[in-house]
This record gives C-alpha cells, sequence and structure tokens, in this order.
C-alpha cells in the first residue's frame, strides 16, 4: 500500500505501482542534502516546506498518513477492509497517489503548464523526518522487506507565490484550465483560488486520473450495465462539479462587492463556435452536460509513449552527464542538458460538449450538484476488482390502509405519513 524504505536507487519506482501514469522520484546529482528553511503552511492531506535542495529553492509537500475520514476511501474504519482492498482504492483515490498520477500525466502528454511543475518525488529519510518531529503521524502498515513502518512520502514542486488576485481574467484562465485537464483525463479537482500558485493549479491531491475504476469501466469486465451507468453518472458528477465551484467563487466575489463596477460579468467560453441548433435533436438542448470528457483520453497510447521516452532517459543519464536536480523532468521538456524531448499531445480548446442523457428529475437534481466526492464508503472490492454500489431498489408498496395492524397505523400517523382516523 505504501513504499518501503529504500536499499539503493533501483528501489525508488515511479509511482504508484498500477496501470496509467507514474511519477518518478527526485533526481539528486550530489549526495542527497534537503535544507528546510521555513514551514510554508498546511492543508487537510498534508504540509508544506520551503526548502533548498542543491542551491534550488522548492516546495516540499509532505503527506500525512490519512484514513478514509479525510480521502474518499472505502470506509472511515481501516480494520473493515483488508490490505489488498486498501490498497486497490489507495492506489487511485489517496491523496499522495492522486497527486502522483496527475502530475505524472501533464508530464507524459507534455502539458505540465497547466499547473505548478512538479519535479518528482521523495521519501523523507530519518534525519529528515527529525526536523518535522511532531508534526505527522505514522503509517498503520509496515513495509513487507524491511518490517517498519513506511517512510514519510513528499513530492517536491517549485516555490512560489500564493494569488490573492481575482478578476474576470483569473476566472476564464480557470474554466480554460479546467477544461484542458479533463481533455487529459484528470478530473475531481481542488477548485479554489486559495490553491492558485503563481496563476497555476498547485493540489492535485483530490484528482482522479483515468485510468481508474470510476472513469475507467472496462479495468472491471464484470461490471453490470447498470454499474457501468452508475460509474458514468458518479464521472459526469465529478467533471460538473468542477466548473460548479468556479461558478460558486464568482457568485461570492459578486455578493461581497456592492459595486457594479467590482463584479465579475463574464462568459468563460466568450469565442467558443456556436453549435447548430437546427441539426440537434430537440431533446439535447434540455440536457445537462460539461464541456468535456475525461473518459475520452487515450491513456494507454500515453503509457506507451512514456515508458519509450523513460528508456531514452535513462540510456542518456547512464552517459555520465551530471544532472541537475529534477533532471528528470528537465528530460520530458527537452531542456539543455536533458535526454528525450517529449512531444506534446495536441488538445482541442474547445472540444464537443459532454451530454448526459437523463430524465427530467435528474437533470434538475444536477443543475445543482456541488459534490465532488463519489461515495467510496458504498464501493466493494472483490476478487481484485471494485464495483459500485447497485442501484437503490425502490421501497415497496405499503399495504393499503384497510389492511394495516392498528399499532402500524397509529405509528404512521404519529408521524404524519397518513391522515389520523376521524
Amino acid at each position: 500500500m505504501y513504499p518501503d524504505w529504500p536499499e539503493s536507487e533501483a528501489d525508488l519506482m515511479p509511482l504508484p505501482q498500477v496501470d496509467g501514469p507514474k511519477l518518478k522520484a527526485f533526481k539528486f546529482s550530489r549526495a542527497r542534502k534537503i535544507d528546510f528553511l521555513e514551514y510554508a503552511g498546511a492543508g487537510t492531506h498534508s504540509q508544506v516546506f520551503k526548502v533548498k535542495i542543491e542551491g534550488e529553492i522548492y516546495a516540499l509537500k509532505v503527506f500525512r498518513w490519512t484514513d478514509g475520514d479525510e480521502w474518499p476511501g472505502p470506509d472511515i474504519d481501516p480494520d473493515a477492509y483488508s490490505h489488498e482492498a486498501l490498497t486497490a482504492f489507495a492506489n487511485h483515490a489517496e491523496p499522495f497517489n492522486c497527486e502522483c498520477r496527475a502530475f505524472a500525466r501533464l508530464q507524459e502528454s507534455g502539458h505540465e503548464d497547466l499547473a505548478i511543475r512538479c519535479f518528482g518525488y521523495v521519501l523523507i529519510n530519518e534525519e529528515e523526518e527529525k526536523e518535522m518531529v511532531g508534526r505527522f503521524e505514522r503509517a498503520r502498515y509496515p513495509g513487507k522487506r524491511s518490517g517498519r513502518e513506511p517512510p514519510l512520502r513528499a513530492i517536491v514542486k517549485a516555490f512560489g507565490k500564493v494569488d490573492t488576485l481575482f478578476n474576470a481574467s483569473v476566472v476564464k484562465k480557470m474554466f480554460r484550465d479546467i477544461v484542458q485537464l479533463h481533455r487529459l483525463g484528470i478530473a475531481s479537482l481542488d477548485v479554489a483560488t486559495r490553491q492558485l500558485v503563481d496563476g497555476k493549479p498547485s493540489d492535485l491531491s483530490q484528482a482522479l486520473t483515468t485510468p481508474n475504476f470510476i472513469m475507467t469501466p472496462e479495468l472491471n469486465p464484470l461490471l453490470s450495465p447498470e454499474q457501468v451507468a452508475r460509474l458514468e453518472n458518479e464521472t459526469f458528477r465529478c467533471c460538473r462539479t468542477d466548473f460548479a465551484r468556479v461558478e460558486d467563487l464568482v457568485l461570492v466575489w459578486n455578493q461581497e462587492h456592492k459595486k457594479a463596477r467590482d463584479k465579475i460579468w463574464i462568459d468563460p467560453f466568450p469565442n467558443q463556435r456556436q453549435h447548430n441548433l437546427r441539426k440537434m435533436p430537440a431533446r439535447r438542448n434540455n440536457l445537462p452536460y460539461t464541456f468535456a470528457d475525461p473518459r475520452l483520453y487515450d491513456w494507454r497510447k500515453s503509457s506507451v509513449a512514456s515508458d519509450e521516452s523513460e528508456g531514452s532517459i535513462n540510456a542518456t543519464a547512464k552517459g555520465g552527464r551530471r544532472q541537475r536536480p529534477g533532471g528528470n523532468v528537465d528530460s520530458f521538456r527537452g531542456s539543455r542538458g536533458s535526454g528525450a524531448k517529449k512531444k506534446q499531445r495536441r488538445i482541442d480548446l474547445f472540444p464537443a460538449r459532454w451530454y448526459y442523457e437523463c430524465d427530467d428529475k435528474e437533470a434538475a437534481d444536477l443543475e445543482g450538484w456541488r459534490d465532488a466526492y463519489p461515495r467510496l464508503s458504498e464501493y466493494e472490492y472483490r476478487d481484485g476488482l471494485i464495483f459500485p454500489p447497485a442501484p437503490k431498489k425502490p421501497p415497496p408498496p405499503m399495504a393499503p390502509l384497510s389492511e394495516l395492524a392498528p399499532e402500524h397505523r397509529r405509528t404512521l400517523e404519529a408521524f404524519g405519513t397518513i391522515p389520523r382516523q376521524t
């Protein structure tokens, strides 16, 4: 479930070890040394430090060991699930793994500019942990090889300034960035101004990246048609919520700013091509929609291209040339002194909308939806596969009033379920 203490660099495998994008370990070009300069802040899943590594300033995000009540895990009580089951959920939904997968997807697709730059992960050693003593709780599961509680996990990012500016341009950019992230198979984002650093998202610890057991139903060949439909619904709600959160930010801003000149009035896509309504079915105009479908991203093609690029990078690294810290990321971008140049995957800035087929009642429910988290506590792990909950069956019809037992009738009358007899 968690990485074990490494005995050599060969143990620092890209994480998480599951199908899809994986984040590589941070590359130290000299003897490892992390200087902790100051405490930068904390969030639900982590604490952040300003650090210096080989003369460069970085933000080091160190992840807490969390149970299911702090991430959308299968249950708030881990003892109710086996280690194998928790691992299956954690590989896709635990905050550290979420962030690893999302940043790795940006790297393998050549779109690192959509978020703050990430340089890889590190496993905090004992000396470094002493500098953070008292700030973290340890994990529950010891490593299989060492038998010790696993090391704290961290991600190295560019250090920047948290943005305080909020205006129409910021809103427009947030919408467009969300569309592009969805097109890259990344959804369920923590959309908030507090996580914008140098104008870019910095926190992807809640993101779901394809392939995963929600957005990629083909991972489980035993799903029923009803369960596949449930996963489609969950995915659509995640995407809708990402955009709805931006609308909420604008709503709060306008409520706090009474003067018309200070309010934000904006169409997030003023240049989006218009749909030909004459050629669209009449019903479609009333369906809820979102601006991109993350399930359409070809993650298999990206994974193969990433593996081929990694082979070229490793061949270059073995040539003996000294790399700057975090050089594994430079190799993806093709900067000076690096290996292979990573080809950028083209993204359509104005993709076809994703219309969700549903009845009027569900459409009305989706209009006001704001909960980004799938209800994983209802999911089940069986025989190595994860299943969504089955659709709830409607309650059986109540017996005719004339057939109710007197005590049952009095109870229903007391709760106002049925009118009292006169």
